[in-house]
């Protein structure tokens, strides 16, 4: 069990270039094995390394809405995505506001 908490919070805490981030770059900086990380993971979170990466990519999106007056398409590039059509859907399947609802709240 701690070894899981330590993983979430390594995960947590980690500084993303979230164009690029991979597990398997996660592991390689953390001395973890690939395997050992997915499998634990999905047991303790129910979600797998890009399900979490998306969820962090999204709350990183959330907090520059709120607190820069960077426009949404530099966010969006940011976090790694390309797609404005994609990037407004996954965004408000998870805040139920487009980006623009969102920074205005």
């Amino acid at each position: 069990f701690s070894r899981i908490v330590a993983l979430i919070f390594l995960f947590n805490c980690q500084r993303w270039d979230y164009i690029s981030a991979t597990l398997e770059d996660f592991c390689r900086e953390n001395h973890l094995k690939t395997y050992t990380v997915s499998r634990l993971l999905k047991k303790h979170t129910a979600k797998t390394f890009k399900e979490l990466l998306k969820e962090r990519k999204l709350q990183q999106a959330a907090y520059l809405l709120r607190n820069t007056t960077l426009s949404t398409e530099k966010i969006f590039h940011i976090i790694g995505y390309e797609n404005s059509s994609f990037f407004h859907k996954i965004f408000r399947e998870k805040y139920g506001k487009t980006p623009k609802e969102y920074r205005f709240q």
